[in-house]
């Protein structure tokens, strides 16, 4: 084997291991061996020469595509928080420092609003304002507080269930039995509902992801 097959090989056998998508249709073909790597998806022969030179600058970009709705989601969480803190010190709960109760509640909203303008900026950038960004910013918004409310019931649910014994005299004799029942139904119903509403939320992010990676190499080659 001569030097530039060698290298060759050397490539194509360490690309398997990198971020690398179809130039047609976007599909990831990280793992696949071989050069040219043919899309299982549209099947088109993707030359390794041509995928690896922009892979690093896309895999970054595509870092950023995934970060920025969480940092979004974070924001949100900051704003709730906040008025969380001002409800609990407002008169309405029979604390009458409304001044205190408005500092207080400031600090985390402020953040939360700084996180969520540069978290929506930064997602926009990163999918290179593709249409329908802003519709898949809000699912994913959706799907991340249906995801958050359900966690935190559980969790408050496994602590209160116990508790309170929900299920009174009637079944006192059975109600340890009861109450690991409702509790285990609870987080199989909690884990259930999480992986399908990650999944959906992970499909409508590779949407994009794919036609960001497809314009980006379009982009890179007609320079």
């Amino acid at each position: 084997m001569n030097a530039p097959d060698a290298i060759k090989t050397k490539h194509a056998d360490a690309s398997t291991d990198v971020e690398l998508y179809c130039m047609q249709c976007g599909y990831n073909l990280r793992g696949l061996a071989g050069d040219p790597k043919r899309c299982p998806e549209c099947g088109k022969d993707n030359s390794l020469e041509v995928l690896l030179f922009p892979a690093a600058r896309i895999a970054r970009q595509l870092r950023f595509l995934e970060g920025a709705p969480t940092l979004t989601f974070a924001g949100l969480l900051l704003i709730g928080f906040g008025g969380l803190v001002l409800f609990s010190e407002s008169p309405l709960s029979r604390v009458r420092n409304l001044e205190a109760a408005i500092v207080s509640a400031s600090v985390p909203a402020l953040l939360g609003l700084i996180c969520c303008v540069l978290g929506t900026v930064r997602f926009a950038a990163s999918c290179l304002h593709r249409p329908g960004w802003r519709s898949t910013l809000l699912r994913f918004q959706a799907y991340a507080a249906v995801i958050f409310i359900i966690g935190l019931v559980t969790v408050f649910g496994t602590i209160l269930i116990p508790a309170l014994g929900p299920f009174g005299t009637i079944f006192r004799p059975m109600n340890g039995l009861v109450t690991l029942t409702t509790l285990g139904i609870m987080w199989l119903v909690c884990v259930w509902s999480i992986r399908k509403l990650y999944r959906r939320t992970r499909a409508e992010l590779e949407v994009l992801q794919r036609e960001v990676a497809v314009a980006m190499y379009r982009e890179e080659h007609n320079h």
